[in-house]
């Protein structure tokens, strides 16, 4: 279990999660051989497996339709169940197509979310050590896949501030970029503080109109 529990622990994404769960039951110390994973599609309350070992010609993204298959009862009843003699049951969709089956609830956002999903090819395969164990896989799976899902959407929004954020400032850029140049002559340019100085006469020839005579500079005052 410490193998299956370190590898939980790292994975990074949902993806890793899962793939992580089976094989970490696939460790030779456990000992199971077929393994799959299966998480519940809301849009059309199919299950989609997402990992699986020991199973040959399945298709990656397999799905059972909704209410098909031993492990759908437990979607519904959010329990464990176990199948002794798959041979006797008619909704066994076919995997090993004998043996025994465990199919274990995944309890995401406290609702079943999934299921895992164990076979063996011998009937009567499995005990309560094997129901415990498979418990715990599946409830450290449950916490990893929901943490696995917030922080995919916590980046998602961060993703989505700076998109926003960026289009911003492009839009700023874009502005300043686009505003009209001065239309002073250049010989005015200097004098110029304000666009509306532009209509003004040289500070020089304004200067000259309005020094006083010298006549006027000796009158006494």
């Amino acid at each position: 279990m410490l193998r299956l529990s370190t590898g939980i622990a790292a994975a990074q994404d949902e993806d890793q999660v899962c793939d992580a769960i089976v094989q970490g039951l696939r460790d030779e110390h456990i000992g199971y051989s077929f393994v799959g994973l299966f998480l519940l599609d809301p849009a059309t309350g199919d299950r989609v497996m997402r990992a699986a070992v020991g199973w040959s010609g399945l298709p990656a993204g397999w799905r059972v339709p909704a209410g098909q298959g031993l492990s759908a009862t437990v979607l519904e009843t959010g329990r464990i169940q176990y199948t002794p003699d798959v041979t006797k049951e008619p909704r066994y969709v076919p995997g090993l197509s004998s043996g025994s089956e465990v199919d274990v609830p995944l309890l995401i956002d406290g609702v079943p979310g999934g299921v895992l999903v164990v076979e063996s090819d011998r009937p009567q395969a499995f005990g309560e050590e094997d129901f415990a164990i498979l418990t715990a896989a599946a409830n450290q799976g449950s916490i990893a896949i929901t943490r696995a899902r917030l922080l995919a959407e916590q980046q998602g929004l961060l993703a989505a501030e700076r998109r926003r954020a960026d289009e911003q400032a492009a839009l700023v850029a874009s502005l300043a970029t686009s505003r009209p140049s001065s239309s002073c002559p250049s010989s005015w340019r200097r004098c110029c503080r304000v666009p509306s100085a532009c209509s003004a006469p040289p500070a020089g020839s304004w200067q000259r109109s309005t020094r006083r005579p010298a006549s006027w500079r000796s009158l006494p005052t």
